[in-house]
């Protein structure tokens, strides 16, 4: 059968023709259709690749920045955390005040540093003084930045340097010594040995300690029945206590009197007197002695102003201290010699020193500026003269013995008083200050907690504690 033909000007098409020229379009649409999803799946490929390589390098970033993090930990952990006080190869960092750290004191601690074993990834560190006391204060912020191409992240963390005046409570030895009914610590509590407890004393603040155990007088509870506020942790390791008082730590005390500071040299075993006075200023004597062959006592100081000096005092010799104290201070011992408190030694400060041991106590008090610590090379001792007047002994200080023991002489003593301490105390061997049966002081000890971010002068650290980790 014929097909049939039509014509179109003059011209016969025919059918099969016409449908082809309409299956032609219908290609090129397809066509073109399948080249657009084509390039819309590169595309799509394309941006995926970049997102998981972006997200790659804020990983590698990431890990660039806490490299850098944990480096400068490192540096603080084996320079007890004072960075302004530090050394990079042998040299002194340097330090130079940045805008854009809110006017603080920064130091370049590291600048584009490639990561081992991972050349296409750099870190920077950045150290940040927080309160503009770089030499005392121990308070830095570190930051860090990893780079990866362009790709940038930012991790922070602050850094405290921990002196003895971080502690309320530090001993390398109990030295047999007990805990009793009656006795109240706050603060860090921590002792390289093992607690001996009578009955039920009061531990306001974590309690660390280097044995797994408690000596306990009566067998344990409920005779026995010790309050741990905060808890206590066991077998928790050994703070290096000689490394933190030693004497050549206290040489920094020495090295501060000798520049700006009170030192004096050894008078024959006779020891001196510093006396605080409530207006901001100090008298210092020179002790004498009786007998045969007298020597007479020399005031080298009478009421001198502590704001003339440093606030650092320095004594080859035994030294006798009390009265009150309107300003900052430090005051050490050489070597095998003693401080001795032989009165109440306490903060100029609007109320009575019984004020700061109620509860309720704003230890943030704009008007409690004045701060004290108390290192000796010896023993440090309450030495409350008995004539009579055994009362109720304040002092408000951080106190240290590098080789002896915190005591009172006369512990033998009754009826049974309270020594209220202000501050902390530190000391490679246990002394006794009451005893269990009934003379003596009690113990009302507590932690001054201006002392962990902003101890007194030139105090010498034991490490760094670290917190708030974050990630910009």
């Amino acid at each position: 059968m014929r097909p049939k033909i039509r014509r179109v000007r003059g011209r016969p098409i025919p059918q099969r023709a016409t449908q082809c020229g309409m299956v032609l379009p219908y290609a090129l649409f397809v066509t073109v259709l399948i080249l657009i999803l084509g390039l819309a799946f590169l595309q799509t490929s394309a941006t995926e690749s970049l997102v998981a390589t972006r997200n790659v390098q804020r990983l590698q970033a990431n890990a660039a920045a806490e490299y850098g993090i944990a480096r400068a930990r490192a540096m603080a952990d084996s320079q007890f955390g004072v960075w302004f006080a530090m050394t990079y190869n042998g040299s002194p960092l340097n330090w130079a005040t940045s805008p854009y750290y809110s006017g603080h004191s920064i130091c370049n601690l590291f600048t584009n540093q490639t990561v081992p074993s991972f050349s296409t990834a750099t870190y920077s560190v950045v150290i940040e003084d927080l309160t503009g006391d770089v030499v005392t204060s121990g308070t830095y912020r570190i930051h860090g930045y990893g780079t990866v191409g362009t790709y940038t992240r930012q991790v922070s963390l602050d850094s405290q340097a921990l002196t003895f005046a971080s502690f309320g409570w530090l001993t390398n030895s109990e030295n047999g010594v007990w805990f009793r009914t009656g006795d109240w610590l706050s603060g860090l509590i921590w002792t390289n040995g093992q607690f001996n407890i009578d009955g039920n004393p009061s531990f306001n603040g974590p309690v660390y300690s280097g044995s797994g155990t408690i000596n306990y007088m009566n067998g344990g509870p409920p005779n026995d029945n010790p309050t741990f506020a905060d808890g206590i942790t066991y077998n928790a390791g050994n703070i290096n206590i000689s490394s933190l008082i030693s004497g050549g730590q206290i040489t920094a005390i020495q090295n501060a009197a000798n520049s700006g500071g009170i030192s004096e040299p050894s008078n024959s075993g006779r020891g001196y007197t510093l006396t605080f006075n409530p207006a901001g200023t100090f008298t210092l004597v020179k002790n004498g002695v009786g007998g045969m062959h007298p020597v007479a006592p020399v005031t080298l100081y009478n009421n001198a102003a502590i704001s003339t000096i440093n606030g650092a005092f320095y004594f080859q010799d035994p030294v006798q201290v009390s009265g009150t104290i309107d300003g900052q201070v430090t005051v050490a011992t050489s070597s095998g010699n003693d401080i001795d408190i032989t009165g109440n030694l306490v903060y100029s400060y609007p109320a009575t020193p019984a004020s700061m041991f109620v509860a309720g106590f704003n230890q943030s008090d704009p008007l409690l500026t004045s701060k004290c610590a108390l290192i000796s090379g010896g023993n440090l001792v309450i030495d409350q003269t008995w004539s009579g007047g055994w009362t109720d002994m304040y002092v408000t200080a951080v106190c240290a013995s590098v080789t002896g023991s915190f005591e009172n002489q006369y512990y033998t003593n009754s009826p049974q008083k309270t020594l209220h301490l202000y501050g902390g105390i530190t000391q490679m061997t246990r002394g006794a200050v009451g005893t269990v049966s009934g003379t003596g002081f009690l113990k009302d000890y507590l932690y001054d907690t201006r002392f962990m971010t902003s101890p007194p002068p030139f105090l010498p650290p034991v490490g760094a504690q670290f917190s708030n980790w974050q990630l910009h």
